[in-house]
């Protein structure tokens, strides 16, 4: 999960603890490529969901660093991501 970081790619320039209100843990959509079937990612646990239940949650995903840099620029940009898009789930 810290590839992004560690890959040095990036010039690390702080390190700072993160705020409580932003450790809260989120949760994340998965959809099976074949089934179609929805499920919720939590602190390690999935459980089924209904696209309802997930249809605002973002998928469940590892960030290369050109994908972050990419998905950066388009939210300071104002404009859709690419691949935030891409993986939004297809009900």
């Amino acid at each position: 999960m810290k590839y992004a970081i560690t890959s040095g790619q990036w010039v690390v320039i702080d390190n700072k603890p993160i705020e409580a209100d932003l450790a809260i843990p989120n949760k994340y959509f998965m959809q099976d490529v074949i089934t179609k079937e929805f499920s919720i990612y939590h602190q390690g646990n999935i459980l089924p969901a209904t696209y309802e239940e997930i249809k605002n949650l973002e998928c469940a995903a590892v960030w290369e660093p050109e994908h972050v840099e990419d998905r950066l620029r388009d939210y300071f940009s104002g404009v859709p991501n690419v691949w935030v898009e891409d993986l939004k789930p297809k009900p």
